[in-house]
């Protein structure tokens, strides 16, 4: 083989390797663009509900139906489907159909094992929800009676309070023995959100300053950090809030909401109207 054929060649295969490797690199994710999304078990409105999905979580997307209008997503403890509508998908090209019609699929999904998110059914009279999982100086967000459903989404590391959320958004916590659970079915299948004996303290009461949400979405957390704890609620930009405490470094504000939720949020979301967020208390 002559010189020119042999570089002509080698380039070309460089070429087609550096081709397969971009295509490999690239994944395709779906990006939820409403306030919760459900996943379910099947590519059907009326199939069962695996767990749901926060406005702006990405998933990677592994599958999709033959007219594209549903998409199998991967989560925490398997897969599942979600409508179209409701998602924007990048790299759709890349997604392959692994659903070909009402009954069987295409190829086997992933299994689905235990929802991420377990329902309770309240078994008092009138159960308070309070913002943090303590008696003590916790005034109640709110009054639920009996027979209404919650979503269980968290619990205290001893099992004694399970962090809920209602039908309107409303995140706080609650005596878990006053909810009844599905058969077969524990709060042992959610995660532990606040050690036990650690509540994080209430909140003052005093109002240091006074400001609104300065982007599309932010989520609101029991404790400041960005990981190993699920958002009590989100809200959405020029939001009022009250900042009532903050970290040391002033990296993260303690900020009260309308609804009275209280919790945490980065400050760089914030843009503070009057006030002056640096003579809060150091509260976290």
């Amino acid at each position: 083989m002559n010189r020119r054929l042999w570089i002509t060649f080698v380039a070309l295969w460089m070429l087609a390797v550096g081709a397969l490797t971009y295509a490999q690199g690239v994944n395709a994710t779906a990006t939820v663009i409403t306030d919760l999304l459900n996943v379910r078990q099947a590519p059907l409105s009326d199939s069962a509900i695996v767990t749901r999905l926060t406005l702006g979580y990405t998933a990677a997307a592994i599958g999709r139906t033959a007219d594209a209008s549903w998409y199998q997503v991967s989560v925490p403890g398997g897969s599942g489907w979600v409508n179209a509508q409701y998602v924007v998908v990048t790299n759709a090209n890349l997604v392959p159909q692994t659903w070909s019609g009402v009954s069987s699929p295409v190829v086997t999904a992933a299994p689905v094992i235990a929802p991420a998110v377990l329902v309770g059914t309240v078994n008092t009279g009138g159960l308070n929800v309070r913002s943090v999982p303590a008696f003590d100086n916790n005034v109640p967000l709110r009054v639920i009676y009996r027979n209404a459903s919650v979503n269980i989404t968290g619990r205290t590391s001893d099992s004694q309070w399970a962090l809920i959320q209602l039908s309107d958004g409303l995140t706080g916590w609650v005596r878990a023995r006053y909810l009844n659970l599905p058969a077969n079915t524990s709060l042992a299948n959610v995660p532990v959100i606040v050690a036990s004996g650690t509540a994080p303290t209430p909140a003052p009461t005093t109002v240091y300053a006074n400001g609104y949400v300065n982007t599309g979405a932010l989520n609101i957390r029991p404790v400041p950090s960005p990981t190993g704890n699920i958002p009590l609620t989100f809200v959405y930009r020029n939001t009022p809030v009250e900042v009532v405490g903050r970290t040391a470094n002033s990296e993260w504000l303690q900020v009260r909401v309308s609804s009275g939720v209280v919790g945490w949020v980065r400050s760089r979301y914030l843009a503070i109207t009057s006030g002056n967020f640096a003579n809060a208390p150091i509260t976290g």
